[in-house]
């Protein structure tokens, strides 16, 4: 609607698409909303629900940390890996819980010490 760019802004121009559209009979929409294919590789809603309700396996690191408290797992920017914070330290755990590295994890692109903004 380029007639109206300094008259709506964005999402006022989406509500009024989004008004004519809901006036369309349900097979013409269904026609219309057939023709795009999904174009994000971002992940799907479910996707992002089963990352937050994973957690690793704690099993190894309890045994090696006996009587150390350990924090609660953190998903990292890495995927499947964890940040765990015991004592002042922060480690990294696997998922599968096998592995850990334990210092700081750097961002390289943005110069900044993630571990350190925790």
């Amino acid at each position: 609607m380029p007639p109206f760019e300094q008259t709506l802004n964005a999402p006022q121009i989406d509500s009024v698409i989004a008004y004519f559209q809901s006036k369309w009979p349900e097979d013409i929409y269904q026609k219309w909303a057939g023709r795009f294919e999904p174009v994000s590789d971002l992940p799907s809603i479910d996707d992002i629900s089963s990352l937050l309700t994973r957690k690793p396996d704690l099993s190894y690191l309890q045994q090696r940390l006996q009587g150390v408290e350990i924090g609660t797992p953190v998903l990292s920017p890495v995927k499947q890996l964890y940040q765990i914070q015991f004592n002042d330290r922060y480690l990294y755990l696997t998922e599968d819980g096998e592995y850990a590295i334990i210092g700081e994890m750097i961002d390289l692109k943005k110069g900044i010490n993630l571990s350190k903004q925790k």
